[in-house]
């Protein structure tokens, strides 16, 4: 748990087993740990506001802004475009994954498996 914190400055409750929970609700009281409602941790949501817009980041793509307000790329360059459809692919695909992982825990959680 503790690993997983340092490296990715997060952890995800519902995927410790009771004994880490009970660890983490600890920590949570004794105001070490700050619990969250959100889908995105706050480095994931940085890394979609880097690629999306810049609220926080002045030197990201800016992709919403390329193509929102009838402001459109230069169509000859297809390459260009390419490259922004893969990187809105690879952010949709993430998002696909974080909201399949909450659907997942959410089953385990109400199943009433007690090994979760």
């Amino acid at each position: 748990m503790l690993r997983g914190l340092s490296h990715a400055e997060a952890a995800s409750y519902y995927h410790y087993p009771a004994e880490a929970r009970a660890l983490i609700d600890a920590m949570v009281a004794k105001g070490w740990l700050v619990r969250r409602s959100t889908l995105l941790t706050d480095a994931e949501a940085s890394y979609f506001n880097y690629s999306l817009n810049q609220s926080e980041f002045s030197n990201g793509p800016d992709l919403r802004n390329r193509y929102l307000h009838g402001s459109h790329m230069d169509a000859s360059d297809e390459d260009e475009h390419f490259r922004t459809y893969v990187t809105a692919l690879k952010l949709l695909i993430a998002l696909v994954i974080k909201i399949n992982d909450d659907f997942w825990l959410q089953a385990d959680e109400t199943s009433g498996d007690p090994t979760s």
